[in-house]
């Protein structure tokens, strides 16, 4: 007989998983959950917990994923990442040959059909996989336990590759079941499926016409260029860091340009009449926000979504005759594809758009979108903007775009691991152009003047992430409390030196940040601190940042803006507290430009200021930066829009897709400068 588990960890603590736990171990002396407690379920256990039951008190996991360490002390969560690829390719290589998959292949590209499910399947098993590790995790250095833990864990698709990784951590797991109609999934589909039978009723209350967006009816190019927002600013400024970056370099008027973005997303409604005044076609999807005109799914949707329902049913049935019976993951997977291409062959057809530009995004849904785009004739395309993809491999660096523009040969083999087909262009740091252009203006030095004029003589930079209140996501607010409480000492204790913070999300920090407002204010007061935009939203660049300062410190996890810094010749130092041993970046700087912890970093940069040759090179990328970009220009926005300028007027020549690639990557041989970086 197994013995109980005196350490019991839950997904979710329901009425369902908590009679789970009682069943199971009614006698565990800890019970976790990491994602949330229903209130029913927590009536309950106040009940039992009256009645004088025994190790039922419900504890929520206060832990974050980027605490979790491997035995040898490495960061879980990057090999959590790694182990969902290796684990979602062993289970792709039966989908090739699935019947159901392979009559799919009538209908879309079957590369296309495997990417869709890999995506669903990595998503599926990362977030399973997270459990286990956190549980093991905590459970080694909480308990010192060895096997005596349980897992409980709704069963998912693939669930046997979860439960053989768990045994193998030494955990235990439990899987309950959902009946596949109560599922969430299982419910949005049939809310969707049922949608195209109250079209009537619909466009009678909304009295909507999915072909033209109401108030919005100036006449357009009939081949427009699509662009997704990406919370970037909204300007046509050729030195801002916008989603129109690669625009005044294409040859593509504004007038030719459509914007949309999704209606929960934050915008300011006057960048919105400044970019329509210039001609820019703005539109907002999934509800209405910024005074942008709203756009809704219609009768080519419908059209559509029964067209493509029939031909699932009809693979369906085939499989059927030959006395199998299809996956049921697979059919959800195919009907999940066929209403987000349905839903974007009736966006782009509506909208006449033939050519569309997004950043690396890659939600599953990403690959109707360019399977709907390609159907109607039209070209797909997405730019690498994060460094941090060489930590995290997923499926999410691609939904199978015509092409992908991406830093440097480096990047360009990761993402082919990823989608191996399609085309890859080599651009350089995206955002160099409009880095050279913003520092071409002088807007620098003003803070290094403001900090020096109250004493500073030497001063840093630094660039954090952005903290959300999850276990599984991000970066945890303690962790962002523990960076902020040692810089705003370290300057405090030092008269001479002064700090440049440029957050991610000024806008929250200092709620983030709440337990040190009176060390904060402090700082502030010491007129050596500057937070760039005071808590609100700012357009100063990270490199314009680090102009003003003798060294800057980014986070490892995510070096972007610690690179502009590199770029612009600022020596650049990064922190790694989350122990990412793994990284390519320690081949290169280890001790010069990675540090493990706050105390060796300070070490360094006090050693460096009393005696600079005691630490040559302490900050410089040399040895790595042309990994990340072979050209160091500042062309990489006079590549990306001199590539999708030619792409656009081949599509109205009617040239075929390849023959465009062609093109467009012949004129890209014009497209060198020489290096005008400093290569700190």
């Amino acid at each position: 007989m197994r013995k109980e588990s005196q350490i019991v960890f839950v997904d979710r603590l329901t009425i369902r998983t908590l009679l789970r736990v009682l069943r199971v171990a009614r006698s565990a002396a800890f019970l976790y959950y990491f994602d949330g407690i229903t209130p029913l379920a927590e009536r309950v256990i106040k009940l039992l917990c009256r009645r004088g039951n025994r190790g039922i008190q419900a504890i929520r996991v206060q832990h974050h994923i980027r605490h979790a360490r491997d035995r040898n002390g490495i960061s879980a969560e990057m090999e959590i990442y790694r182990r969902g690829r290796r684990f979602t390719g062993c289970i792709l290589q039966d989908v090739h040959s699935d019947p159901f998959v392979k009559r799919m292949s009538t209908l879309w590209p079957i590369e296309k059909v495997v990417l869709f499910i890999d995506k669903l399947t990595e998503r599926a098993l990362h977030q399973q996989i997270k459990y286990v590790a956190m549980a093991e995790w905590i459970a080694r250095t909480q308990f010192s336990s060895q096997g005596d833990a349980l897992l409980i864990l709704r069963r998912r698709p693939f669930y046997r590759v979860v439960d053989a990784y768990s045994r193998s951590c030494g955990i235990s797991v439990s899987w309950y079941t959902v009946p596949p109609l109560l599922t969430s999934s299982s419910i949005h589909l049939l809310k969707r499926a049922l949608y195209p039978l109250f079209g009537v009723v619909r466009r009678t209350l909304r009295r909507a016409r999915s072909t033209e967006a109401s108030g919005d009816r100036k006449a357009v190019d009939s081949s427009l260029t699509a662009i997704r927002f990406h919370n970037r600013e909204l300007s046509l400024d050729p030195a801002a860091r916008s989603d129109f970056f690669w625009l005044p370099f294409s040859e593509i008027e504004p007038h030719q340009v459509l914007l949309y973005f999704y209606g929960e997303m934050h915008v300011d409604p006057g960048a919105i009449q400044s970019l329509r005044d210039s001609g820019v076609r703005v539109l907002s999807i999934g509800g209405g926000n910024g005074g942008a005109p709203k756009w809704h799914a219609g009768k080519i949707f419908r059209s559509e979504v029964m067209r493509l329902s029939k031909r699932i049913a009809c693979a369906f049935i085939g499989v059927l005759t030959t006395g199998r019976l299809p996956r049921f993951f697979y059919v959800c997977a195919m009907l999940r594809l066929a209403f987000s291409y349905a839903y974007w062959f009736d966006f782009f057809k509506s909208n006449r758009v033939n050519l569309h530009v997004s950043p690396v995004y890659g939600p599953p849904e990403d690959v109707g979108m360019v399977l709907a785009l390609e159907d109607l004739g039209g070209f797909s395309t997405a730019y690498q903007y994060s460094l941090s993809d060489l930590v995290f491999p997923s499926s999410m660096l691609s939904s199978g775009e015509n092409t992908q523009f991406v830093f440097s040969p480096a990047y360009e083999r990761l993402y082919r691991s990823v989608y191996p087909s399609g085309s890859y262009v080599q651009t350089g740091y995206i955002h160099d152009t409009s880095m050279s252009k913003a520092v071409g203006r002088d807007r620098g030095h003003r803070l290094r003047e403001a900090l020096s004029a109250r004493g500073a003589e030497f001063i840093i930079s630094f660039f954090d992430e952005n903290s959300v209140d999850r276990w599984d996501a991000g970066f945890p607010h303690s962790d962002t409390i523990e960076d902020y409480e040692y810089l705003l000492k370290w300057v405090l204790s030092d008269s001479t030196m002064g700090l440049i913070v440029k957050p991610k999300r000024p806008s929250t920090l200092f709620d983030r940040i709440k337990p040190l407002k009176l060390l904060t204010e402090e700082a502030l007061k010491s007129g050596r601190c500057v937070f760039v935009g005071n808590g609100k939203e700012t357009h100063i660049s990270p490199g314009q940042a680090a102009l003003d300062s003798d060294f800057a410190i980014g986070k490892l996890i995510g070096a972007t803006a610690a690179l502009e810094a590199a770029i612009l010749g600022v020596p650049a130092l990064l922190i790694d507290i989350e122990a990412l041993y793994a990284h390519p970046f320690y081949s290169w700087g280890k001790g010069k430009v990675i540090f493990e912890d706050w105390p060796s970093l300070r070490t360094a940069v006090q050693k460096y200021r009393e005696s600079p040759s005691s630490l040559p090179g302490l900050g410089c990328w040399r040895p790595g930066i042309r990994d990340l970009d072979p050209y160091l220009d500042n062309l990489a926005a006079v590549r990306i829009g001199s590539y999708l300028g030619s792409i656009q007027v081949s599509l109205r020549q009617g040239h075929s897709r390849e023959d465009a690639i062609q093109l467009a990557g012949a004129g890209l041989e014009n497209c060198r400068g020489s290096s005008k970086v400093y290569e700190a």
